[in-house]
């Protein structure tokens, strides 16, 4: 697994709602509407750093899922997404 740490990038507003979460980007000035998978996984992020690997380990006990190589997966296109988006950046 790759041991690259990312965090947020800049500062992130969050309106949460039963059904879907509204994160205002600070620095980009953006607007995205999240699942609640992809609002919780950002919210590690935003709370320390993180790599892949510590996200399939608190992914998989949050959510009670054993197969990991698909939780990898998951979590790596949803990585290249937020990064796509300027949500994350990755710690030097």
């Amino acid at each position: 697994m790759n041991s690259q740490k990312w965090r947020v990038h800049g500062g992130l507003l969050w309106e949460k709602w039963p059904d879907e979460v509204i994160v205002f980007n600070l620095v980009s000035g953006e607007t995205h509407q999240l699942n609640h998978v992809a609002s919780q996984v950002l919210s590690w992020f935003e709370s320390s750093p993180q790599t892949i690997e510590d996200l399939v380990v608190k992914y998989c006990d949050e959510f009670g899922v054993a197969e990991k190589a698909e939780v990898e997966q998951l979590l790596s296109r949803l990585l290249e997404e937020f990064d796509d988006l300027g949500l994350v950046e990755p710690v030097e």
